[in-house]
């Protein structure tokens, strides 16, 4: 029953995208209608990191699969790397 529910809300979503994920396997493939191309691309999508300045992550609209690069803009890297520390409290 779960899994009929979980794929009937996953059939509702028109956008669904993936990031690195080391648990993608066969299984959780099949349930995205995932390809092996397109599985092994989510399981070896970069991580993002300040060196490379960005991710990779595997998009899919309407079942149309293109792996994207996804780059913070300047507020959100403000955001990923407040330090509340270096607040001052004056």
């Amino acid at each position: 029953m779960k899994a009929r529910a979980a794929r009937s809300d996953d059939d509702q979503c028109a956008i669904k995208q993936f990031h690195h994920l080391d648990g993608m396997d066969e299984r959780w493939a099949s349930e995205f209608g995932l390809n092996s191309a397109q599985m092994r691309f989510v399981q070896e999508a970069v991580p993002g990191n300040d060196r490379i300045g960005y991710s990779e992550a595997l998009v899919g609209v309407d079942g149309e699969w293109r792996g994207i690069e996804v780059r913070a803009m300047d507020e959100e890297t403000s955001v990923i790397d407040f330090d509340p520390k270096k607040v001052s409290t004056k």
